[in-house]
């Protein structure tokens, strides 16, 4: 009998012991603190944010994706590179039963070039128009080779006949001795699509990367663009809302397609924002060779 004159029970007065005591407990740590909780949440969160920026995509995730121009680093310049020599070569290129005089300008290092870039050019233009290139890709490590198209510029004698594009760019392409990035501009396309995608899935052993700029005849091989694995960058002025938008459209099935738009370009993007042109080239040709 307890003082009280009230008799307990000793094992309920235990059970509600312990429900006090956890009900305390629950209080302080859980219903009392609502912002413990938030505050365990953010740094939570904040780990797991820190983590997957930790976290290095594969290699096939830099692929496909649109490129911010403006945040590329400078192209390096040296400071001597108006004094970097470039070569008048006239290319013997055989097709069918003839062979093509097709002037070329040449330049790189002597030996083991880490890439050969070939320069292809657009309706309203030559060779001429790529010498500031050709001596900045010499001056980061790889032989640059821009042509006249046949019947323009200086191989404008030369005619294709009954050859077709992509016959004369098998044949152009060997004389190079190994296979290269093809930098495209808007005509040009009727002679780098063809060689590249002409109902093929291995255009990735017939070049070893695609930059078109603009070109033509893109809606033509769009069933073929999936198949092949070919790394290429899509490049387009942002003021050509013709080509650039079309070929942008297009061009982006392929899947290892990367997206450099030129803000405030049009469709010669190359020649109306050259800096940015460049810098987008170097990045992507740098990112070929790591």
């Amino acid at each position: 009998m307890a003082p009280s004159g009230i008799s307990l029970n000793k094992p309920a007065a235990i059970t509600i012991l312990v429900l006090v005591a956890g009900g305390v407990i629950m209080y302080r740590w859980g219903w009392s603190s609502p912002h413990s909780s938030a505050a365990e949440t953010d740094i939570s969160n904040a780990g797991s944010k820190k983590g997957n920026a930790d976290i290095k995509p594969p290699d096939d995730s830099k692929m496909s994706k649109e490129i911010d121009v403006n945040k590329l680093p400078d192209f390096p310049l040296s400071p001597d590179i108006n004094a970097t020599a470039i070569k008048m070569i006239t290319i013997d290129v055989k097709v069918k039963d003839k062979t093509l005089k097709i002037n070329s300008r040449q330049t790189g290092p002597a030996e083991s070039p880490t890439l050969t870039v070939l320069l292809l050019h657009g309706q309203a233009f030559t060779s001429q128009d790529w010498i500031r290139t050709l001596r900045l890709l010499a001056s980061w490590g790889y032989k640059a080779v821009a042509i006249d198209l046949p019947d323009f510029g200086k191989s404008k004698a030369e005619s294709l006949g009954d050859a077709s594009e992509e016959e004369f760019m098998t044949a152009l392409v060997g004389t190079l001795g190994s296979a290269p990035v093809i930098v495209s501009p808007s005509m040009s396309g009727r002679f780098s699509l063809p060689y590249l995608f002409s109902d093929r899935s291995d255009s990735e052993q017939r070049a070893a990367a695609f930059i078109p700029v603009a070109p033509v005849m893109t809606d033509k091989f769009k069933a073929n663009y999936p198949k092949s694995q070919v790394p290429t960058l899509i490049v387009y002025g942002t003021e050509d809302k013709n080509l650039g938008t079309k070929s942008r459209a297009d061009l982006q099935a392929l899947p290892k397609a990367q997206i450099a738009p030129i803000p405030g370009a049009g469709h010669a993007c190359y020649m109306d924002k050259p800096d940015l042109f460049r810098n987008v080239l170097h990045y992507f040709l740098t990112s070929l060779t790591k």
